[in-house]
């Protein structure tokens, strides 16, 4: 045993000290890595209810000039059909009348929510980053900044593409991380196991970001007439 460690230490210490850094971030992130999924798990959440109770409420409160959580609560209805099918595209004709019984002119909802189910994809610009980090520390990879930032921008534009159907988002998420240069590896598996309930939040993110746009570009087209 004492010879097994002086000989690990020994091969360790032979290594360059770049890859030495590696291997020993790799270790550690490997043996809590579990530890680290939850925390994972835990930073998507808080950054989903983050977009959801924050970031839209100042868009629409600055834009429309009302309450925003009135508005939020009386989405309940797109946001509990979202969640159970996880899909943008089901949740449409839903989305939009709610809207037009909110007062949004059946042109602008009509045009707006179904652009938004092909295109605005907050929840996976928002999940996007936050796995691929997480990907790249149990690989043993730390990331610079600018791979961050560019992590950042590769989910942003990629998540445009993606199908509003259940799961469309994984294969999206491979080609981020083939973008940003961080392996695939079994670890991914850590990100499908909560895939299936994970894609139900950010579903209903999304299509809450398609009635609040909606409601965005109603109260300045009507500012504007």
């Amino acid at each position: 045993m004492v010879s097994k460690s002086l000989f690990d230490f020994t091969t360790m210490c032979s290594l360059p000290h770049s890859l030495q850094g590696r291997l020993f971030l790799g270790d550690i992130v490997r043996k809590y890595s579990f530890l680290i999924w939850g925390s994972t798990s835990s930073t998507l959440l808080t950054a989903l209810g983050f977009q959801l109770l924050v970031t839209y409420p100042i868009l629409y409160a600055i834009f429309v000039r009302e309450n925003p959580y009135k508005y939020l609560m009386k989405l309940s209805q797109p946001m509990i059909t979202a969640f159970t099918t996880s899909s943008s595209a089901a949740t449409i004709p839903v989305n939009i009348k709610t809207a037009e019984e909110n007062g949004i002119h059946e042109n602008i909802s009509a045009f707006i929510i179904p652009l938004g189910a092909t295109i605005n994809m907050d929840g996976g610009s928002i999940k996007y980053p936050i796995a691929v980090l997480f990907l790249a520390a149990l690989s043993g990879d730390n990331m610079s900044f600018g791979r961050q930032i560019l992590t950042a921008l590769a989910s942003a534009f990629i998540s445009m593409g993606a199908a509003p159907i259940p799961n469309a988002g994984v294969v999206f998420l491979l080609l981020v991380m083939n973008a940003v240069n961080v392996p695939d590896t079994s670890y991914i598996a850590l990100i499908l196991s909560i895939e299936w309930l994970s894609d139900r939040f950010e579903t209903t993110i999304n299509i809450t970001g398609d009635a609040v746009g909606a409601a965005i570009i109603n109260a300045v087209d009507t500012k504007s007439n």
